[in-house]
């Protein structure tokens, strides 16, 4: 078939032959700048598969570090309750005196949520079809794995429209997350300035209080309420102060009659021996 064609290619005019040239060299110039096109979608898609593999590797790092330091956490705990030692010696820290009858306090500054990094395009594409891949990869004969895979060539071959509405989507996450940023720096400087003008009043932390010495507290002040407020008039401050020395004056009754009922168990023990 080859050495005929050869033939007739040979006996064929010059007219003919130029004819089949001219599209021949038409079909390089189309392959040429086809051949562009998808070498420059190649390299966006790379960069983008390389950021999203980034962040899945910075996500999976996290997971591990969190997941390692709640173990930590859990074991020291364990070993707190059974009286273990730790196995690595770690150098003592040296011990502070015990403060007795004294009221803790804690103050917090303002905690506002950062907003989060706006997603690229083949991101938003890859959220769009995600449920409809897994779904069919349920059903058919594909597995799980196989789904970040064909989201990839889908994203690779989609037509230019496709491309370019998640394009526009992208770039108005990037405004919005621009103005959100903006907005959250704004108001994180307002509430610090805020905060160093007027801090928090302190709170009284029950938690460092003993069982039966919290539960008698509560009871002797049920009155006893303290707001946090970011600001407080002079009044307002006064009751507090007021509030806080009583606070404290109960407590140190409280430990007195305590001590005093531990004297007179000792007395009644001595004198039935």
């Amino acid at each position: 078939m080859g050495k005929i064609l050869g033939n007739m290619w040979r006996n064929v005019d010059e007219e003919t032959k130029k004819k089949y040239e001219r599209k021949a060299e038409k079909a390089k110039e189309m392959y040429a700048v086809e051949m562009e096109e998808y070498w420059k979608a190649m390299e966006a898609f790379q960069a983008e598969l390389e950021e999203y593999e980034n962040e899945q590797r910075d996500e999976q790092m996290k997971k591990i570090t969190v997941k390692k330091e709640k173990d930590e956490q859990a074991e020291n705990i364990s070993r707190k309750k059974l009286n273990v030692a730790p196995k690595k010696r770690q150098k003592r820290k040296p011990q502070q005196p015990k403060k007795s009858n004294s009221v803790l306090f804690s103050a917090e500054l303002p905690n506002l949520q950062e907003p989060k990094p706006p997603k690229s395009a083949y991101k938003l594409f890859a959220d769009d079809h995600r449920a409809s891949e897994e779904k069919e990869s349920v059903q058919g004969s594909d597995r799980l794995y196989c789904v970040p895979d064909r989201l990839r060539r889908m994203w690779m071959f989609a037509d230019a429209v496709t491309k370019e509405k998640y394009l526009l989507r992208a770039e108005k996450a990037k405004e919005k997350y621009a103005e959100d940023i903006e907005e959250f720096k704004a108001e994180t400087i307002k509430q610090m300035e805020a905060f160093q003008k007027n801090p928090r009043g302190p709170v009284v932390d029950y938690s460092n209080l003993c069982g039966s010495s919290r539960q008698s507290y509560k009871r002797s002040r049920k009155d006893n309420q303290f707001v946090v407020k970011m600001e407080m008039s002079d009044k307002e401050e006064q009751n507090f102060d007021l509030k806080t020395e009583l606070a404290q004056d109960d407590l140190v009754k409280l430990e007195i009659d305590r001590d005093d009922e531990i004297k007179e168990e000792v007395k009644v023990e001595i004198m039935e021996e």
